[in-house]
């Protein structure tokens, strides 16, 4: 206890940078939710949301459960994909429906948001076309670029990402619903770095900033140390990408849906979470992203919101990290 104190005094007095990451990393480790029941194991898409999360319905989303498959005549319907820019119950598609009310009054409009945290192209493809097409909306958004680059960077690529995902530990609780499985070590761990600043810093020192457990994003994704494939491999793993967004929008237009893709805005330098002034190392694969998203949507002859273009020019210290907005 007290090396604990000593630690904890000199890094809040002479280190505020350390003081800073050590805080960071509590907030996204061990935040004070219970596990089991933030996620839910859902088949062919690994997870979604819990329903036992405020604003989660009973698929597992963000959306307004009322909403019935048939449509009310006079009903424009938008269904929105992606992924944790996309995700929860007042993310952009909920303003979006606000400002369509807003100016468009007397219109209906019902805004289906599919979004999950932590999602690829290949989830949100999988649950559009088993529950999402069932809604037979108007309009589909797609709002996907940075949660592919990490399969398509790993070694081992597999068109389906199963090199990717890994499958998500299950038990069954007394009422015998299914759980992700409580692991006596992620309790361990999470307890030591809610409470303990030096353990904290000592697993920064041994596994980088971002926690390695715990967090929706790595509850079900394989370690990195399968390494990485050059930059022209990732290229050429692309097409999967762009195969999961046509699928999408080839399925829509099937049912007479309109398709929308938008690309994603994302910071150039490091900002807080690197070197002042130091470059983004991940812009230039989200800028080959959007790039992809682009010209897919003009050869399909899709509509294409290019947000990292007419936001392009946003004050970088709005952005909450690479990629993620602040809620103003």
């Amino acid at each position: 206890l007290v090396i604990e104190l000593v630690f904890r005094g000199g890094v809040a007095c002479f280190s505020p940078i350390t003081s800073e990451k050590i805080r960071n990393y509590q907030d996204m480790a061990a935040p004070g939710m219970d596990p089991t029941i933030e996620v839910e194991p859902h088949p062919y898409m690994v997870y979604t949301f819990s329903p036992e999360v405020p604003g989660v319905n009973s698929w597992g989303f963000s959306y307004d459960e009322t909403i019935a498959f048939s449509k009310s005549p006079g009903t424009t319907r938008i269904l929105a994909l992606g992924g944790s820019t996309t995700a929860g119950p007042e993310s952009w598609p909920f303003h979006l429906g606000e400002v369509l009310r807003e100016q468009r009054p007397g219109g209906q409009f019902e805004i289906l948001n599919f979004g999950t945290g932590g999602w690829t192209s290949a989830e949100s493809m999988v649950a559009f076309v088993t529950l999402g097409q069932s809604y037979q909306p108007d309009i589909v958004i797609v709002h996907h670029a940075v949660n592919d680059l990490d399969p398509l960077m790993r070694e081992g690529f597999r068109p389906d990402y199963a090199h990717f995902r890994k499958p998500i530990a299950l038990e069954r609780d007394e009422l015998e619903n299914l759980k992700v499985k409580n692991q006596l070590a992620f309790f361990f761990d999470s307890a030591f770095t809610r409470v303990s600043w030096l353990y904290t810093w000592s697993r920064i020192q041994v596994s980088g900033e971002e926690p390695s457990m715990y967090t929706l994003h790595n509850l079900s994704i394989h370690p990195a140390d399968e390494g990485l494939v050059p930059p022209e491999q990732v290229a050429q793993n692309a097409d999967v990408f762009l195969r999961n967004l046509r699928t999408i929008g080839v399925v829509t237009e099937g049912f007479g849906g309109d398709v929308l893709l938008a690309t994603l805005p994302f910071r150039k330098s490091m900002g807080a979470e690197g070197p002042a002034g130091g470059h983004n190392p991940w812009a230039p694969m989200i800028a080959e992203q959007n790039d992809r998203v682009v010209e897919l949507g003009r050869a399909q002859g899709w509509a294409v919101a290019e947000l990292h273009d007419t936001m392009g020019g946003m004050d970088e210290a709005r952005y909450e990290d690479q990629v993620h907005l602040d809620q103003q």
